[in-house]
């Protein structure tokens, strides 16, 4: 097959995922849901307004992660704008993404066994979970705390402490996608074993390394001064690489029977 027919292929595959992505991303901008009354009865329905559900998703995540004494503040016309753009592609990315991993699957399934096919949507499942867990765990524990440590300097400095708005919702968006992505470490593990570029007994042996580098890391992703979120960030990955580990053996043994 000639790389035009290749690209055809994948286009035919994955172009349906994006015209969902899109069409969910403007809904997301344009719609909100409302009350609507007919023939006497109230309906909560998607109506087009301003108070869309990325307005609305916006003001959840103020009210929950920026501190009491921060305010935000817009420091070019163009951010607001692009603050729900942002939100209406991320909201539409998440909803989407499984059935994106499905779509870019099955470009590759007719050169699968059967039993890696079966491996393969068995961790399907499970990499989304951990993902949205990961999330998850930033969102209500890692970003609040780090937040909070952080402004509480300003207190020493007698300074008012703002937040830019782009800034604010990059920040946020970006140490959830960080953490979801961390959390799947176990899951890159299992499939570097069963590819068999790096063998369990690599994993095992070079745990401590794992642990230097996941404490790093997690000082990068939490910049508060008391360590706190770092050692239970960094704990949290570790755990998760001995289970990445035990799946790796599991990998092992599919990749060796295939």
């Amino acid at each position: 097959m000639s790389f035009l027919e290749e690209f055809r292929e994948i286009k035919k595959k994955i172009l349906p995922w994006f015209y969902i992505f899109i069409l969910l991303s403007f809904f997301f901008f344009c719609f909100g849901f409302k009350k609507i009354s007919f023939f006497e009865k109230e309906f909560i329905l998607p109506w087009p307004t301003t108070d869309s559900i990325s307005v609305q998703f916006f003001l959840k995540i103020q009210r929950d992660l920026l501190p009491e004494n921060v305010r935000l503040v817009v420091l070019n016309p163009i951010s607001a704008f692009l603050v729900q753009v942002i939100i209406s592609l991320f909201l539409s990315f998440i909803i989407t993404f499984p059935y994106f991993i499905f779509k870019a699957f099955g470009y590759f399934l007719p050169a699968l066994y059967e039993n890696e096919k079966k491996y393969i949507f068995k961790i399907l499942i499970p990499s989304f979970v951990l993902f949205l867990i990961g999330c998850l765990f930033s969102y209500f524990f890692l970003i609040p705390f780090t937040f909070k440590i952080l402004y509480s300097f300003t207190s020493f400095l007698k300074v008012t402490p703002f937040f830019e708005l782009e800034n604010f919702l990059t920040l946020v968006l970006g140490l959830m996608l960080a953490t979801g992505i961390l959390f799947l470490t176990p899951i890159f593990m299992g499939l570097l074993s069963y590819f068999g570029l790096i063998s369990p007994v690599f994993w095992k042996k070079n745990w401590q390394v794992a642990f230097f580098i996941f404490i790093v890391i997690s000082a990068i992703i939490t910049p508060d001064g008391t360590g706190i979120t770092q050692l239970i960030l960094s704990f949290i990955l570790t755990g998760l690489y001995f289970l990445g580990y035990i799946m790796s053996k599991v990998f092992k043994k599919v990749g060796t029977k295939k």
